[in-house]
């Protein structure tokens, strides 16, 4: 018999010994940030940004930050959005998406039902919210101009939701579905080649449409208009 056949006679005989699984536990919620009017929005500056309410999601707040006229001087023609870490806690491991929800359109009069939403961009790969990196988003987020023309902004409003997805542990899953042993405190890094740390700090506005970089500058009070540039520091 050759090794490769005995391979698969071994990988073929049932496991008769007990079992368990590491397993993440997350936690997920969802908030509209609704922008009523949309026109009165634009022109305010780069960098200049508006902010929801905070939404609680795995035991943290979040926020959602928009930029209408772009985020850096390299994403005029942009519109931003970010999502942005609240509450005072660090090391909160997440997944995000950022949607544009498509408004009811009325084209021959009569009304008719809203195309499912699209989202624009997601980061399904967990981000590391950090003191340091307190909010991860999108620069290139989409062109104004393809905003416009879109059925996503009707009668000057337009509506975004955000979906977070929050680490709350890793924990061993037994046989009988019940937790285990609780394991430590995680602290889920990126191990990949393209390491995150330089996307933290950038030395320069990302050239590429749609990266994923946490902003830079000065952070402004929640819940109000910036006149700074956002932060990813708290």
């Amino acid at each position: 018999m050759t090794s490769s056949s005995a391979a698969a006679a071994a990988a073929a005989v049932p496991y008769k010994g007990t079992s368990s699984t590491l397993a993440p536990e997350w936690a997920s919620g969802s908030h509209r940030f609704k922008i009523a009017a949309y026109s009165l929005t634009k022109g305010i500056g780069v960098g200049q940004f508006f902010e929801s309410a905070a939404f609680a999601v795995g035991g943290h707040d979040w926020v959602v930050r928009y930029y209408p006229d772009g985020e850096t001087d390299g994403t005029t023609d942009y519109v931003s959005f970010f999502v942005r870490l609240a509450s005072p806690a660090a090391g909160v491991t997440a997944k995000f998406n950022l949607t544009l929800a498509a408004q009811a359109h009325d084209t021959d009069g009569s009304g008719g039902p809203a195309p499912p939403p699209i989202t624009i961009s997601a980061r399904e790969k967990p981000c590391q919210f950090t003191t340091t990196a307190r909010t991860w988003g999108y620069k290139n987020f989409v062109k104004r101009t393809d905003l416009e023309a879109s059925q996503y902004l009707k009668d000057d409003c337009l509506a975004v939701d955000c979906t977070v997805t929050v680490l709350k542990k890793l924990h061993v899953i037994a046989p009988d579905g019940l937790p285990a042993i609780a394991s430590p405190p995680s602290d889920l890094h990126d191990t990949s080649p393209a390491s995150w740390t330089a996307e933290r700090e950038p030395t320069s506005p990302s050239k590429s449409a749609g990266r994923l970089l946490p902003p830079t500058g000065a952070c402004s009070p929640r819940g109000r208009r910036s006149s700074e540039r956002s932060s990813s520091a708290p």
